[in-house]
């Protein structure tokens, strides 16, 4: 029984490596590319400039599919664990 849920569990780890690896470009662009773009009274100058949320739409979207179709039994579980990391990617990019 213990075996068992181990395997489940490891199912997760492909969100894990994904939403560790979009953390330091996340806080480098509102550092350094989001931060420019207020005004001195803390107002969004430009509202219309934000494309990384047009990419994580797309990446997100995509994805989504992607890991529909790829979870059969007959593709190797490898490429569904692997398509959850981009999914986590595009969810970061979407916040």
């Amino acid at each position: 029984m213990a075996s068992i849920l181990g395997q489940t569990g490891l199912a997760f780890i492909g969100l894990l490596i994904g939403g560790l690896a979009s953390i330091p470009p996340f806080v480098w662009y509102c550092r350094s590319i989001q931060a420019k773009q207020f005004n001195e009274k803390a107002r969004f100058s430009n509202p219309n400039c934000d494309f990384p949320r047009l990419g994580g739409c797309y990446l997100f979207a995509g994805v989504s599919l992607l890991v529909r179709v790829e979870c059969s039994s007959d593709i190797h579980w490898v490429l569904c664990i692997s398509g959850t990391a981009f999914y986590a990617i595009g969810h970061y990019l979407l916040l």
